[in-house]
């Protein structure tokens, strides 16, 4: 969060805290926030609310959501707190995939890449609208990494996680 953004900080359950730009401040107001845990389909901390809809019942609404106003957002740094406008972008479920980091049982800390202990070799691939692309054997976890990183470039676009840098830094 650089000095030169100005942000207000809203306090959540668990402990949690989301940040927000300023002038959210009237959205973040209109309801009180909680901070809902990882799940398997969700691995990142975020901000829900409930509201009354038209018919009477209590609805969940996501802060990103509320702020956003799109049906399908994503948060380019994979911080689910992170709610400035300048983290959220509207993406298909496709491509909020892409933007995905490495999960935790990754050995290496490269996204998309294996050991294939047999052959004593780094294995790099990609998938793309679920299908999946091999790029090669390596000798090495960094070229395995730079292969990876280039075709997520080249397949993912504006949407590719490098391994763990968030897309906004690129």
């Amino acid at each position: 969060m650089g000095p030169d953004t100005e942000y207000a900080l809203i306090s959540l359950t668990h402990g949690k805290v989301a940040v927000i730009d300023l002038l959210d401040c009237a959205i973040a107001d209109m309801r009180k926030w909680h901070a809902e845990k990882p799940t398997h389909r969700n691995r990142q901390w975020r901000a829900s609310g409930v509201y009354r809809g038209e018919d009477g019942k209590q609805h969940k609404i996501w802060l990103h959501r509320a702020i956003h106003s799109a049906p399908s957002v994503d948060h380019k740094s994979c911080d689910g707190l992170d709610n400035r406008r300048r983290n959220l972008r509207s993406a298909s479920a496709n491509e909020q995939q892409w933007n995905r980091p490495a999960t935790k049982r990754n050995k290496f800390g490269a996204k998309g890449v294996h050991l294939d202990r047999r052959r004593n070799r780094y294995c790099a691939k990609i998938r793309k609208f679920g299908r999946s692309y091999f790029l090669g054997e390596f000798r090495t976890l960094d070229e395995a990494a730079a292969a990876y990183r280039n075709a997520a470039l080249q397949m993912h676009g504006y949407f590719a996680n490098l391994g763990g840098v968030p897309s906004e830094t690129r």
